[in-house]
């Protein structure tokens, strides 16, 4: 049922609207959904970061941690700055393995 409303002169169809809405709505959806996914893989990076720090570091570099010149952890925030370090150099060496072909 189609029903229309007048506001200021401008005539707008109720059933528009609504449309309007709920595509809004799943498009807000889909962005938060996105983010999430994001967020959570983030999250799961910088965790094996760490654990690969935690795990490897001391075994490849036990003098060195010893005298205190590696740090046997790291924080968060270094995990991040090695991740996007990291993800830096893959996209730099996909991008010029996509211009030698």
């Amino acid at each position: 049922m189609l029903h229309a409303s007048s506001v200021e002169g401008v005539t707008y169809k109720t059933d528009d609207c609504e449309r309007r809405i709920e595509l809004m709505n799943k498009v807000w959806l889909a962005v938060l959904g996105i983010m999430a996914i994001v967020a959570v893989y983030g999250i799961i990076v910088l965790l094996l970061v760490k654990l690969l720090w935690a795990w490897t570091i001391p075994d490849i570099f036990p003098g060195a941690v010893d005298q205190g010149l590696v740090a046997r952890d790291i924080s968060w925030i270094t995990a991040f700055k090695i991740g996007v370090f990291v993800a830096v150099l893959a996209g730099l060496a996909g991008a010029r393995r996509g211009q030698n072909e």
